[in-house]
């Protein structure tokens, strides 16, 4: 419980840093737009840096994969879904949390908070393990 409340503060009280926007994957039922925020000016120069490639092309990669697996690219979930992810060493979830108006309960949200093993933090990303950033994916 302090952890969410760990990363509620850190929503509160910092900026978002815009690091990615624009990644956009289409499927034959709709597409997918996701864009990633920092939290904090450490996070902001890890991701801007040697991970950028991790947030530009494996984690879009992840969400439109598994959205699309599972029929989500559809009208009826068309929105926008804000939620703050950490992920550990071994690239699994420790934490999250989610932004205003995102219904926590959604079928989107469940099937990403659900995914067992993010994409692998090779050395150049290990710097993304415990930090907070801010995922917005946007389904049309």
């Amino acid at each position: 419980m302090k952890f969410v409340r760990y990363i509620i503060a850190v929503l509160v009280i910092f900026p978002f840093l815009d690091l990615a926007y624009g990644d956009e994957v289409r499927a034959s039922s709709g597409s997918i737009n996701t864009s990633v925020s920092a939290t904090d000016q450490e996070s902001f120069i890890c991701a801007s840096g040697s991970a950028r490639p991790y947030f530009l092309s494996a984690m879009p990669q992840l969400f439109a994969s598994r959205l699309a697996e599972h029929g989500l690219l559809q009208s009826e979930n068309s929105g926008v879904y804000r939620i703050a992810l950490v992920i550990d060493e071994s690239a699994r979830l420790i934490g999250y949390d989610v932004g205003d108006n995102t219904n926590e309960s959604s079928r989107v949200v469940q099937e990403i908070i659900s995914i067992d093993q993010f994409p692998k933090l090779h050395d150049s990303a290990k710097c993304v393990a415990g930090k907070v950033f801010l995922y917005e994916i946007t389904l049309e």
